[in-house]
């Protein structure tokens, strides 16, 4: 490899392994060289993390914050590279971003052993690197990344005001998961008014809900920044349209009884009992929309209730209009035979973290039990390794077992979802735990636990697209 590119590797050779990290994580180690601009990245796919890291340190003998550990790429998250390393090397995330340009990658996460977690995105324009000549990997995984998520550029031809109201997002004390609910909440709200907003103008309000739909996009892959842009733009141009005029019900026709308006509001009552249940399953997994349609139904049924039956029947059939527009809801992309084996490998995989947990307390009973401190030696070591154990639960079992058993799309699509959640949760908590790390350096018996859990959650990952 040639040292002047300082990169640490061939940015093919590069995109190669992080395409194949989806199925199995690599090995990798992490520094700063001496063009300090970008970060060093050596990978592999198979040997010892800290040899990596040694071969690094020889390749670049002025190479500076060295780490070591393991890579991988999620399916649902294609552009984003994760790494877990051995400590906490400051500012890596960011000099990484510019190693992996080109690479068809844009995102780096970190999270160290001691469970402090780094995290930098920046747009990538650089012309993506020509793939290696195939050696034998999978020609499938090779090529899955090749699909632009649209992260920066989905709704471009919008024109963004020239300064975005204040969000959330330009608070600094807030973490991630506060903006991401701070912000979810300022897009719900605004969201839900574009119905009303729009009236009839069906261009006016498909382009607002586009808007909407993009903004949780990048909500949701915590592009904070992009994300707080678009909901400025979806609030300055909801702002910018008129208000109607009050709302009040229509005199009622000639000859029109007390008694007609009563059937007119059990007729709108019962149109609006028949949609209102069927929201969920029409919108699937897009909360935006059911949020929006939801706040339509509760405000024509206080119409009703307080007889603008005028207003009531715009907004039944704004509701039945906008079901209309999600009448097909596209199944999730899952093969119910490989999810069913998958999920057997992972029932396989809590049974093997029990049984090394369990291999390990028996070495430390052969090495303390006859001293005096062996009681107290099982006792902590009980203590800390029990909630390992018991933080692998059933929630991954069952949820792929609700989504190998969903006949309807829409359903089949929630319980992804779910599912998705939970492999997130277990991961992690895998890549954080202190306690497993002390468990894999343990002197007594090899283990790696951390490693096998999140090879295992990444082949589930996989599955769930």
């Amino acid at each position: 490899m040639a040292k002047a590119v300082e990169t640490g590797m061939p940015k093919a050779k590069m995109r190669k392994l992080l395409m194949r990290s989806k199925a199995k994580p690599v090995k990798c180690a992490v520094g700063i060289g001496e063009d300090v601009t970008c970060g060093l990245l050596l990978m592999k796919v198979n040997g010892a993390p800290r040899k990596l890291m040694k071969d690094l340190e020889e390749e670049f003998p002025k190479a500076k914050n060295l780490r070591f550990g393991t890579a991988f790429v999620l399916e649902d998250e294609p552009k984003l590279v994760n790494l877990q390393i051995n400590r906490h090397a400051p500012g890596i995330a960011r000099k990484l971003i510019k190693t992996l340009k080109g690479t068809g990658f844009n995102k780096v996460r970190i999270v160290t052993d001691e469970g402090e977690v780094d995290e930098f995105e920046e747009k990538d324009d650089t012309p993506q690197v020509a793939d290696e000549p195939d050696d034998g990997l999978d020609a499938a995984e090779e090529g899955e990344d090749e699909a632009d998520d649209g992260a920066e550029t989905a709704g471009a031809g919008a024109t963004a005001p020239a300064a975005a109201p204040a969000t959330p997002v330009d608070d600094p004390a807030l973490g991630r998961d506060e903006r991401v609910a701070a912000l979810g909440k300022v897009l719900a709200g605004l969201a839900a008014s574009i119905p009303g907003k729009t009236g009839g103008d069906e261009a006016r309000k498909a382009a607002l809900l586009k808007l909407a739909k993009d903004a949780n996009i990048r909500l949701q892959t915590n592009n904070f920044k992009s994300a707080g842009e678009l909901i400025g733009q979806l609030k300055a141009e909801l702002d910018a349209i008129a208000p109607p005029p009050p709302d009040a019900p229509p005199p009622p026709p000639p000859g029109a009884s007390a008694a007609d308006r009563e059937k007119q509001a059990r007729s709108l009552a019962s149109a609006l009992a028949e949609l209102a249940p069927t929201i969920p399953g029409r919108t699937g997994t897009d909360e935006v929309r059911k949020a929006a349609l939801l706040k339509l139904a509760r405000e024509a049924n206080a119409n009703i209730k307080a007889g603008n039956l005028g207003a009531a029947t715009d907004m039944v059939a704004q509701l039945r209009a906008g079901l209309a527009d999600g009448a097909a809801v596209a199944p999730a992309k899952v093969d119910p035979a490989k999810l069913d084996q998958i999920r057997v490998h992972w029932d396989g995989m809590r049974q093997q973290v029990a049984a090394d947990v369990a291999s390990l307390r028996d070495a430390l009973e052969a090495a303390y039990g006859a001293q005096d401190v062996g009681r107290e030696v099982m006792s902590r070591f009980d203590g800390k390794a029990s909630p390992v154990i018991a933080r692998f639960d059933a929630r991954l079992d069952a949820a792929l077992s609700a989504v190998v058993k969903a006949a309807d799309p829409a359903d089949q699509s929630a319980r992804v979802k779910e599912a998705k959640d939970v492999v997130k949760d277990y991961l992690s908590f895998a890549m954080t735990d202190p306690f497993i790390t002390d468990m894999d350096g343990n002197p007594f018996v090899k283990l790696a636990i951390r490693e096998k859990a999140t090879a295992a959650l990444a082949a589930v990952a996989k599955q769930l697209v």
